[in-house]
């Protein structure tokens, strides 16, 4: 009996404890290292050490994520930059923590597993109220008010000194996203996980139509807010994602005339708000001309051009150790002397990374490193594909997607979304793994 009371007690405190990383997850660091320090002060507490291990020895698919981190602990072999190299250990220890946690625990019921999703729904989705609200919030204290947009709108009255009818900015990229505190496109992938989980949790063969339109209008919901956030790769990602599922249904359920309009009505959603703000318009197509120097993009942020400077300059800084790299603490130091010498001074003052995962590895591991992270990588993606568990398919896609444009290990919001989301998806009792 006492067994029991303290095995539930345990559960129940790493059932909120997730819940709560996943209701932090996109505001505050610190909450998020609270939860992860709870469950690893209840992880000890349950002791039964040696079943733990069992489980791990067992548990095949945590191996992926971890060997990430292995690669760090390795890399130590040849850096010179220790103080980095530390940092880098301490930032990157959920990847070791998290599957390590989640393979050798007991089995997560589906009931608990589904309240962590739906803690990261609810997440994901007050995120969005808290940047319209503060972007009301602003255009308000600016002075434009409701009024003042009627009266622009219908009445063609401007007045000096303001923007036309309202201040794009607030609604657009970093200053959207500004209360969170974290940057556009780690927003925008999570509200693109957050659609995967509606769908996943919510979404049935056979439901009421009205049921099918509420969830429609959620996904179009997340669609808008994510064309505002602006990340190329992200609405890409989305608009990608959500034409393959609305086309899968509407042919599955025979009503591809509505699915077709549906996907009209993202189109032309996205569209409208792409062309009206001039601030989304700069970033998504007067910006990206692979020619144009940075210098001459007049927003100063973003654009296709910029990216080919940092790839191309990692490039070149890959040649110089291609088979062991840098080493865990050396890469940004390569790359400054790099930026130095080609006078790429935005990406010196910066200290730009290389916004490419893949490069990124490959700078600071080699080509063995590179490969790991690849075989880490597909093979979830390719084994949740044969089993049909569409939701870790999604997952891994949306990673290996994001990962091209940014280097998403190289950041917390990044390192916790795809360590927990890996480790809650993929490791799953022996009787249901995929």
């Amino acid at each position: 009996m006492e067994l029991k009371t303290n095995g539930s007690i345990h559960d129940l405190v790493r059932k909120y404890a997730l819940a709560l990383f996943c209701l932090t997850l996109p505001f505050s660091l610190l909450l998020n290292n609270i939860a992860v320090f709870i469950l690893a002060l209840n992880w000890l507490a349950e002791r039964e050490f040696k079943s733990k291990l069992q489980r791990l020895m067992s548990g095949r698919s945590a191996w992926y994520p971890m060997q990430l981190y292995l690669l760090v602990v390795v890399g130590l072999l040849f850096t010179q930059n220790y103080k980095e190299a530390g940092f880098e250990l301490e930032k990157k220890l959920m990847l070791f923590f998290l599957p390590l946690f989640f393979v050798s625990s007991k089995p997560l019921s589906e009931n608990d597993r589904r309240f962590v999703f739906k803690s990261f729904l609810i997440s994901a989705f007050v995120s969005t109220l808290v940047c319209i609200v503060y972007a009301t919030y602003r255009n308000y204290i600016e002075g434009h008010t409701v009024s003042y947009v009627y009266n622009a709108l219908v009445n063609d009255i401007h007045l000096p000194g303001r923007y036309y009818y309202f201040n794009y900015w607030y609604f657009t990229y970093e200053l959207f996203a500004q209360p969170l505190g974290m940057h556009p496109i780690y927003l925008s992938m999570y509200l693109i996980a957050a659609g995967f989980l509606t769908v996943h949790l919510y979404w049935k063969q056979e439901q009421p139509f009205w049921k099918r339109a509420a969830l429609s209008s959620i996904i179009l919901y997340l669609f808008l807010i994510i064309v505002l956030l602006a990340s190329r790769t992200q609405i890409a990602i989305a608009a990608l994602s959500g034409t393959i599922f609305i086309l899968h249904i509407a042919v599955k359920n025979g009503y591809l005339m509505r699915g077709l309009l549906f996907l009209a009505v993202m189109a032309v959603g996205g569209l409208f708000i792409i062309l009206k703000n001039p601030v989304i318009r700069e970033r998504l197509i007067d910006s990206n001309k692979l020619n144009a120097h940075y210098s001459e993009n007049k927003y100063g942020e973003g654009g296709l051009s910029l990216r080919t400077y940092k790839w191309r300059y990692t490039l070149e800084a890959i040649k110089d150790s291609p088979w062991v790299g840098t080493g865990t603490g050396d890469a940004q130091d390569v790359l400054q002397t790099y930026y130095k010498k080609n006078d790429f001074t935005i990406g010196f003052e910066n200290r730009f990374n290389a916004h490419n995962q893949y490069l990124q590895v490959f700078l600071e591991f080699g080509i063995l490193g590179l490969i790991s992270l690849c075989v880490g990588w597909l093979m979830p993606a390719v084994t949740a594909f044969r089993q049909k568990e569409w939701l870790g398919f999604a997952f891994m896609v949306l990673i290996l997607l994001s990962c091209m444009t940014e280097s998403m290990m190289e950041v917390n919001k990044g390192i916790a979304f795809y360590a927990f989301f890996y480790s809650l998806i993929f490791i799953r009792p022996i009787s249901e793994k995929i």
